[in-house]
């Protein structure tokens, strides 16, 4: 079966942020409305920003205030980097806004999919004095279209997988810690395992040979 394509601007409104004047005291201190950069994209949810701007930056520049459920895509340096709001939040220009205005796309889905472009719009965007991207380019990009309910079968099966991703490193970190922790207790503390450790307790060290290339006087039988 064919799969349907539609320009990502046919489902959805694009919009880039500003920054209030950073001189202008009025716009920043003591701000209460998010402010996201570039930084605070690390998470597929951003519930939280580094930096607040004041509701009268908010009026006084070209920042724009996006509601919960909205896409973020960094557009300028870093390029293509993606997260969905889980707060009502405004972004500087380096961020653009997208909002599904569409019935045929799913917001989990959608997600993914631009996040599998990143290496793709990376290549895109070099070759320019400063790596960036235009609302125009975002608009054209297309979107593979299946039904909604592959569209969330998709996004489930993609969610499960980035969970498992999240439990092993969670229990790399775990067993990391547990080796440093070992290290610290048997060579004192800041110690851990390197090849200079080695070297300092082994009076011999070599590689190989492995395979075929062992010789018979190699082994050792009991």
């Amino acid at each position: 079966m064919k799969r349907e394509f539609v320009k990502l601007g046919e489902i959805c409104s694009i919009q880039s942020g500003g920054t209030p004047n950073r001189s202008c005291q009025e716009y920043w201190a003591n701000g209460d409305v998010p402010w996201v950069k570039i930084g605070d994209l690390s998470e597929k949810f951003v519930t939280k920003t580094e930096e607040c701007i004041t509701h009268s930056g908010l009026t006084h520049s070209s920042a724009k205030l996006f509601p919960p459920g909205t896409i973020l895509y960094s557009i300028f340096a870093t390029l293509g980097a993606v997260s969905i709001l889980k707060i009502e939040a405004t972004t500087n220009q380096a961020i653009a806004g997208i909002q599904i205005t569409s019935e045929k796309v799913d917001r989990g889905y959608l997600f993914y999919y631009l996040s599998s472009l990143r290496n793709k719009v990376e290549r895109s965007g070099r070759g320019v004095a400063q790596s960036n991207l235009t609302l125009t380019f975002l608009k054209e990009i297309q979107v593979p279209c299946p039904s909604l309910s592959e569209q969330r079968h998709i996004a489930d099966m993609l969610d499960k997988v980035d969970t498992l991703i999240s439990n092993y490193q969670r229990q790399l970190n775990l067993i990391k810690e547990l080796q440093e922790s070992y290290f610290d207790e048997q060579f004192g503390e800041g110690c851990s395992y390197s090849r200079e450790l080695l070297e300092q307790n082994v009076e011999e060290m070599f590689i190989g040979p492995f395979g075929s290339a062992l010789k018979n006087e190699a082994f050792v039988y009991a």
